[in-house]
């Protein structure tokens, strides 16, 4: 089976989300630095679901379909950082590597891509307005 997008990060925004994503329909791949956090969420939450469980950044890798997309949910700044460059060279020629944290200001001069990463520029949001709180 490969994987339509791998996220990098178990703590409990990367689970909900890789079930998120699993819910609707994406098979995703889950990795974590500490390869004992990936087991016990394939053991555990993600039993019985399409997520595929990665031991290494190469295994998770080798499950992506091209293009390959990477998703990083990890501690802002050096984390960032030695995760982008080690998958970097482990995939092919334009990857989307997509770094989520709260606010994009933690870091001066970072923008949510990483200088080895092609920056992608996204078409202003068409169609509905976004809906506004009722309790303002």
């Amino acid at each position: 089976m490969s994987a339509d997008i791998a996220l990098i990060g178990l703590a409990v925004m990367g689970k909900n989300l890789i079930l998120n994503m699993d819910d609707h329909g994406f098979t995703v791949c889950a990795f974590n630095r500490t390869v004992e956090k990936v087991t016990e969420f394939m053991e555990g939450e993600a039993r019985g679901t399409n997520v595929i469980g990665a031991t290494s950044l190469a295994d998770m890798v080798s499950t992506l379909k091209c293009p390959r997309r990477v998703m990083l949910l990890v501690k802002a700044g050096h984390a960032v950082d030695t995760f982008i460059n080690s998958i970097v060279p482990l995939l092919d020629q334009g990857p989307s590597v997509c770094q989520g944290r709260h606010r994009l200001g933690d870091l001066p001069g970072r923008h949510g891509v990483h200088p080895q990463v092609p920056e992608t520029r996204h078409a202003p949001r068409q169609g509905r307005p976004r809906r506004r709180h009722l309790h303002q």
